[in-house]
């Protein structure tokens, strides 16, 4: 981790204490990005943070602000319950930050619908609720803060690797002291007063019925919600057409990867030419070329953000690296301009993503940080954003 080279609250830009010194309690990927464990069981379900908690000025996602989603109507308010959160100093900035004052600061939590399927089986739908909360720059310091102090108080005072599922909260569970003083750190910066912001992401399944790990998945919808005054908004998704406000991905094939979104972007960065293999068969390598490129750009936060691609392509973009780009094509990632270039502190094993892109069904997974059934998923935006934010915030001393 970058926390082994850079000390926190004594690095500086360009400045790094030896390897042998221990600066492991620094900051470090997984005080960023948390992914809870799911629930070992009924109690621990029965504990677990849902969206009616009461945080700043109110429920962390107000009920009636989410009974607006399209969705709605088949994720269940009452199942919702965190999977995970990530704390980003400057959401959607491309390129290096040179001025904080302009960053928007931001909590995000990740709610999924879960459940106990009988007999202890404990999984999550194929769904996935954002919720999105304004921080000033103080609040962000003092929460990222909060989170490594609590992990030091719970004995996380070594390197804990590359992303995944918390390893302290792994070991203790959902209602031990960690996961509580997670709970309380998310409460206390997180609220109806600054929920700026929730997106929604289903998976059904052919004949239209939310979709539950058994049968494959064949149509995701995507949409989201700005929210201001206590009322919503939908949210236009970047790079559509006609100002759309939801889109559609449907799946057939994995091998080969027969995919499509709907509406397609206007974006240059379109990779549809990979991840549809009729298109693939049609397009010249130069083509092939490009949407590789383009993919390679969409995993890349400085190239890419929320704001400058649609969800469809920024979800699918890992599909088309490495189960055409890579694996069919055999392109490479390593010294193509358009790839993402960690600090180079940060060890090349903490960059790998944890994902499993095709299920034992045969259906793809479009998470990017939570849960398909008891599989986590953690894709290759979230590892790179991640790093991206650890290196500048540890440059700062924070």
């Amino acid at each position: 981790m970058l926390a082994r080279f850079l000390a926190a609250g004594t690095a500086l830009a360009g400045c790094t204490t030896p390897a042998s010194q221990p600066t492991d309690s620094g900051l470090q990927m997984n005080d960023l990005s948390i992914l809870f464990p799911l629930p070992a069981n009924d109690a621990e379900l029965a504990a677990a943070l849902g969206p009616s908690a009461i945080g700043v000025g109110g429920p962390l996602l107000p009920q009636t602000l989410f009974d607006e989603d399209n969705d709605a109507t088949t994720i269940q308010y009452g199942g919702l319950h965190a999977v995970a959160f990530r704390l980003d100093p400057c959401f959607a900035h491309l390129g290096p930050i040179t001025d904080r004052s302009t960053c928007a600061a931001q909590l995000r939590v990740v709610f999924q619908h879960v459940s106990d399927l009988g007999n202890g089986d404990i999984e999550a739908d194929d769904v996935g609720v954002h919720a999105f909360y304004s921080l000033t720059n103080d609040q962000f310091d003092a929460a990222v803060h909060d989170v490594v102090a609590a992990r030091l108080a719970n004995g996380g005072d070594t390197d804990l690797g590359s992303l995944g599922v918390h390893p302290i909260l792994h070991a203790q569970g959902l209602t031990g002291a960690f996961g509580t003083a997670l709970t309380g750190i998310i409460t206390k910066y997180a609220g109806a007063a600054n929920l700026v912001k929730f997106t929604s992401l289903a998976g059904f399944e052919a004949g239209g019925g939310l979709h539950n790990v058994v049968p494959p998945t064949s149509f995701w919808s995507f949409e989201g919600f700005d929210i201001a005054n206590n009322a919503t908004t939908p949210m236009v998704i970047p790079t559509l057409p006609n100002s759309v406000t939801s889109m559609s991905v449907a799946a057939g094939n994995t091998s080969p990867l027969a995919v499509s979104s709907s509406p397609v972007t206007t974006s240059n960065d379109n990779i549809q030419t990979l991840i549809d293999s009729f298109d693939l068969g049609m397009a010249t390598m130069a083509a092939k070329q490009s949407a590789f490129d383009a993919a390679l750009r969409i995993q890349n936060p400085a190239a890419d953000s929320p704001n400058t691609i649609d969800c469809g392509s920024c979800h699918l973009a890992q599909f088309a690296v490495q189960l055409v780009g890579t694996s069919v094509l055999h392109f490479a990632e390593s010294g193509n301009a358009n790839a993402f270039v960690a600090d180079p502190a940060i060890p090349t094993t903490d960059l790998t993503p944890m994902t499993a892109l095709v299920q034992s069904d045969g259906s793809i997974n479009l998470h990017a940080f939570s849960y398909r059934g008891t599989g986590p998923m953690i894709n290759q935006r979230v590892v790179n954003e991640t790093a991206a934010n650890l290196a500048y915030l540890v440059s700062q001393g924070l």
